[in-house]
């Protein structure tokens, strides 16, 4: 019996054995190794879905097990979430940075904003200073006639709506429930029944050099942001400022450089020297009108020609020329006086010094050629007058100071008198160069 009763006794607890096996390795040996490998795949981002759907079963439960399979799930939910909330932030920045067109860029942040936070309406408003009024920029959701509404109101007389007060105050503005939330003014209560939403938000869009505006965000129920919606807020504001403020920088350094520009045109089209750029290749870059005038050549079809055949007519026009001289000058009649011109070439570098072109300058010296004459001749006159009454004064001086000869007092007389009037014409030309010294100075005053 003994015996008998023994072997009843290990079979039972063999039974009992691999009964608690059984039940450990279903209940927490199996559900374990699930969970690793859930755990494997969420550090990767392939979670299959019969991994989640085998936890599942096992999420219900009431112990420690579960408890541990629902925190992973939701930790598994939360990172997905993070990655998306990262990639989408990521792609709002790309196309921030990749384009300048910024009703695009927002069009983008409104779609991101729908869908990183389950709204159905969200809308951008900016305030015109100018006009005293607040814009509507951008939306989706919203129906027309709520957005007609907001396309343009006038700015109002104190802080109102939730849009006014981010953009007055540069703070985010919450609404949890406009029905029942004392800030939100009771005028709009009805055009908020109306458009169907019960909680607004808010966020300021700080910005310099463009008007200030705001982001707002509609749901349809009432509704408190967790601070991670707020901070998600908060980025697309952040990102819709910095494509706002882009595009307004943008064309404030465009419409600089336009102005720019278009004074350095108007000066160098101004000049009366000719001005030819050309690449390194000999192809016209770019030339003044005063070349296609002085080569008699359309404004329009100066391009067509090389820079070494648009010399070439320059030279076939020329009724002398001298090249060979370390400053090579030509002349050519044009509109029917003659014009003097001197070639100065120069090369075009960039900031490493390296060649990209050259320069022709053809620099218009008719008036310096004139001058040169005119001082010329002005030097032989002013020359032969001084000559003469130098002679006279230096004869008379030279014939009373002869010891061959003896003087009476009236001969000695007249010597002077000659030489005395001969140094006042000298006096008067010395006193007429230095009046013309002064005229060309514009020193010269007149006593009436």
């Amino acid at each position: 019996a003994f015996h008998n009763g023994l072997l009843v006794a290990i079979g039972i607890f063999l039974a009992g054995g691999l009964f608690f096996w059984m039940m450990l390795s279903r209940r927490v040996i199996a559900p374990l190794e699930r969970l690793a490998t859930f755990s494997a795949a969420i550090s990767q981002r392939s979670v299959a879905p019969s991994d989640r759907a085998q936890l599942a079963q096992h999420s219900t439960r009431l112990d420690q097990m579960g408890h541990l399979i629902r925190a992973l799930t939701q930790m598994e939910q939360d990172i997905e979430r993070r990655f998306t909330e990262l990639s989408t932030l990521l792609e709002t920045s790309t196309a921030v940075v990749s384009t300048l067109d910024s009703q695009k860029v927002l069009d983008t942040i409104l779609e991101q904003v729908q869908r990183l936070l389950g709204v159905d309406m969200c809308a951008i408003i900016t305030m015109d200073e100018r006009a005293g009024e607040l814009r509507l920029r951008a939306s989706r959701g919203l129906s027309e006639e709520y957005a007609r509404r907001l396309r343009t109101r006038a700015l109002p007389a104190e802080p109102n709506t939730p849009s006014w007060e981010a953009i007055n105050t540069g703070q985010l503005i919450m609404i949890t429930d406009t029905e029942s939330d004392s800030d939100f003014p009771p005028e709009l209560r009805q055009r908020a029944r109306a458009e169907g939403y019960r909680a607004v938000m808010a966020a300021p869009l700080i910005t310099r050099h463009s008007p200030p505006s705001a982001l707002i965000v509609y749901w349809h129920d009432p509704h408190i942001c967790p601070i991670e919606e707020i901070n998600l807020a908060i980025n697309f504001a952040n990102h819709a400022a910095m494509a706002i403020e882009n595009s307004a920088l943008f064309a404030l350094t465009d419409e600089k450089l336009r102005e720019q520009t278009r004074t350095l045109e108007a000066l160098v089209q101004s000049l009366n020297d000719g001005l030819i750029l050309e690449s390194s290749e000999g192809r016209i870059l770019y030339c003044n009108r005063r070349i296609c005038e002085l080569a008699e050549i359309p404004f329009d079809e100066v391009m067509k020609h090389a820079a070494d055949s648009l010399r070439q007519k320059l030279l076939s026009r020329a009724v002398g020329q001298d090249f060979a001289s370390p400053r090579p000058e030509l002349s050519l009649q044009h509109n029917g006086r003659t014009l003097d011109l001197r070639l100065q070439s120069f090369d075009v570098t960039d900031e490493r010094g390296d060649l990209i072109g050259r320069g022709q300058l053809w620099l218009d010296v008719t008036g310096d050629k004139e001058l040169d004459r005119i001082k010329s001749t002005l030097i032989a006159t002013v020359s032969h007058e001084l000559r003469t009454p130098l002679a006279a004064i230096k004869g008379n001086i030279t014939s009373l100071l002869a010891n061959d000869v003896q003087w009476d007092a009236q001969a000695q007389r007249e010597f002077l008198e000659v030489a005395s009037a001969e140094t006042d014409r000298l006096s008067e030309l010395v006193t007429d160069l230095l009046d013309l010294s002064k005229i060309q100075a514009g020193t010269f005053v007149v006593n009436r």
